[in-house]
């Protein structure tokens, strides 16, 4: 409960950044760089806020998962092979998650990618079909720079 975390710089994780599970958390002025997996992973019923945050060069920037809630403020997105992932892993929590995201700049020199279908570091073979893929990504004032790809459903661009 109430995790704070302010002015932190993670260089080429092997693994996630930063990952939330059962947690309320605000994170401000975090960076990562470099991660082989999720900047910032958010499961299993976590509520995070994130401000003036940069993620670059990350497999994925933010990972939502397991009726977990994000909110995501005057950020930069650049370059992740997923910008954005929402979707359910675990059957316990009976859906995926949901993010917001204002005042934020998503670049790419390839594609932005969006996803809700899946969990996308799942090889098809492991991809559990029973799990409900109901995530939710709203990005509301915000930049996108580069191609948008969107892979699932509730992904909005406003």
């Amino acid at each position: 409960e109430n995790i704070r975390i302010e002015n932190l710089e993670v260089f080429s994780p092997k693994n996630d950044g930063i990952d939330f599970m059962e947690s309320s958390a605000f994170v401000q002025n975090l960076r990562v760089y470099g991660s082989k997996d999720k900047a910032i992973s958010v499961g299993e019923n976590s509520n995070v806020i994130v401000r003036d945050s940069e993620f670059l060069n990350n497999e994925i920037g933010i990972a939502v998962k397991d009726k977990s809630n994000v909110k995501i403020y005057n950020s930069i997105f650049e370059n992740n092979q997923y910008q954005i992932a929402g979707y359910a892993k675990n059957w316990r929590y009976s859906g995926g998650g949901q993010v917001e995201v204002f005042k934020t700049k998503f670049l790419s020199k390839n594609q932005n990618k969006f996803i809700t279908a899946n969990d996308p570091g799942s090889s098809e073979d492991k991809k559990n079909n029973s799990l409900v893929q109901n995530s939710k990504i709203f990005i509301y004032d915000s930049m996108i720079e580069g191609k948008i790809l969107t892979e699932g459903k509730n992904i909005s661009v406003k």
